[in-house]
């Protein structure tokens, strides 16, 4: 004879994470469907990155111009043909440019919307189309 006991319970995941955007756009995607199994760094949503794309190839551009800058000022600063305070001035420009290029390349990655942890995905708050903000 098998012994058998009935106890009451309730389980609760142990590891949550609620996925919100990090840049404001409309949802062209939902890559899973609720309740499905889902794998860590999974991309569970796509935001519209086109107006993030531009103005990540707008920023590497002005880059590229201000970095070409600063390679000609180097010689010229050297043959006295140009001052260092414009050479100085070139090289601080092309940082900024540099530093708004990996910014906008930061929110181009960010209209990836990824799944942090492994796990069972519950349900979702937006479909296609909706207009989210980060």
């Amino acid at each position: 004879m098998t012994l058998t006991t009935d106890l009451p319970g309730r389980t609760v995941a142990f590891r949550t994470a609620e996925i919100r955007p990090q840049v404001s756009g409309i949802v062209k995607r939902r890559m899973f469907a609720e309740g499905s199994d889902v794998a860590a760094n999974q991309q569970l949503y796509q935001i519209d990155p086109a107006l993030y794309r531009a103005t990540y190839e707008s920023a590497a551009a002005t880059a590229a111009s201000s970095a070409g800058l600063v390679t000609r000022y180097r010689s010229l600063v050297e043959a006295q043909a140009v001052s260092r305070q414009d050479f100085d001035n070139a090289v601080a420009t092309a940082a900024q440019n540099q530093s708004a290029t990996e910014t906008a390349r930061i929110n181009l990655v960010y209209t990836r919307l990824l799944s942090p942890i492994s796990g069972r995905i519950g349900r979702s708050s937006v479909t296609e189309g909706a207009l989210v903000t980060s």
